[in-house]
């Protein structure tokens, strides 16, 4: 089965997966897809950890604190033209239920003409009104909780239920769909 992969789509995505499960590697590799058709892309990156299917492309602009990435969001403005891809490592740092801001940052920033692309180990740290905002998911290997309710989110669990998925496997769900996709993300970055 092919894949859609909507690297560039206007909308919110997020890329779920337990730690080594492929998502920052495919991430990374939107990422690179991006900066080579002349998009800005922006990464917050608090730990800025190696992966198998290498880094965030040369120009990317690299935010490593909450604090700078506010600084960011309060001034950065792209264009219908010339969007700004902003692509959060470890989301619940930023979207946690706690957090003031996890709540209008989504719609404040689709307004600016950047659009998030929100990575998270356990989604389900991510503030609901964050994850809903996200149009499209790339789901990887989960905890069983997190998979569920990720899956309700986009009306498929009892599409995936019995789904198994390895290192590398994820599904691509999208809002409004009831298709869901699956690949491996080596396969795309081999």
């Amino acid at each position: 089965m092919s894949v859609k992969t909507i690297v560039d789509a206007r909308e919110h995505v997020i890329y779920t997966g337990i730690t080594q499960s492929g998502k920052t590697t495919l991430a990374r590799f939107h990422a690179r897809i991006l900066a080579k058709a002349g998009y800005d892309v922006v990464a917050y990156d608090p730990v800025l950890t190696a992966t198998a299917g290498g880094g965030w492309p040369d120009k990317t602009r690299i935010i490593t604190t909450p604090k700078e990435l506010h600084l960011f969001l309060d001034k950065a403005r792209g264009t219908d033209e010339h969007p700004i891809f902003l692509f959060v490592d470890e989301a619940p740092d930023i979207f946690a239920h706690t957090e003031v801001h996890s709540k209008w940052i989504p719609r404040k920033v689709r307004h600016q003409k950047i659009y998030l692309r929100l990575l998270a180990t356990r989604p389900l740290e991510v503030h609901p009104g964050t994850r809903s905002a996200c149009t499209h998911c790339y789901m990887f290997m989960l905890d069983i909780d997190d998979a569920k309710q990720v899956a309700k989110n986009y009306a498929v669990w009892d599409q995936i239920s019995e789904i198994k998925l390895d290192r590398g496997d994820f599904l691509f769900l999208q809002s409004g769909s009831r298709v869901v996709e699956s690949a491996n993300v080596f396969d795309l970055v081999a």
